[in-house]
């Protein structure tokens, strides 16, 4: 029985162009969040860039981690080693947690770093809320009047 070249090399062949797609996937990933970031933070460089590759990297492996994370509630994942797959899920799942651990400590770094404005204000509202003065409140009233007709006027 002869090997096919096609049918040796096709494992080969999707392994590779899974890893060219997470790589393409990191690399659009990354400068999509290095873009915003750096607008929102321009001096804080090292930061932005440690946001922009972990969290690049979480999205570029999402696919592939839950590629592994279906392949185990399959019906066939029982006729798997299950050593083998359990240390497969074990290390999908490890390489996410610590980007996205890196991930969040790096965007805790940016937002404690952050001077500007209340959170949800945007830069127009917090510049006119310092031109204009700040109204009163206006004082409370007392004790709502009930709305049950008083004794004179259920007598008529």
């Amino acid at each position: 029985m002869q090997d096919h070249p096609a049918e040796s090399s096709r494992p080969s062949n999707l392994r590779e162009k899974r890893q060219r797609r997470t790589v393409e996937t990191f690399r659009v990933s990354a400068a999509g969040f290095r873009h915003v970031f750096s607008g929102h933070f321009p001096d804080r460089h090292e930061d932005v860039e440690a946001v922009a590759y972990h969290l690049g990297k979480v999205e570029a492996l999402l696919p592939t981690t839950r590629e592994a994370i279906r392949l185990a509630r399959y019906p066939g994942a029982g006729n798997r080693n299950p050593k083998r797959m359990a240390l497969g899920l074990v290390e999908n799942v490890s390489v996410l947690e610590s980007n996205l651990k890196q991930a969040r400590h790096a965007l805790e770094r940016l937002a404690r770093s952050h001077r500007g404005h209340g959170a949800g204000a945007s830069r127009k509202t917090a510049a006119a809320a310092k031109q204009s003065p700040r109204r009163p409140a206006k004082p409370k009233t007392a004790a709502k009047r009930s709305r049950k007709p008083s004794a004179s006027k259920r007598a008529k």
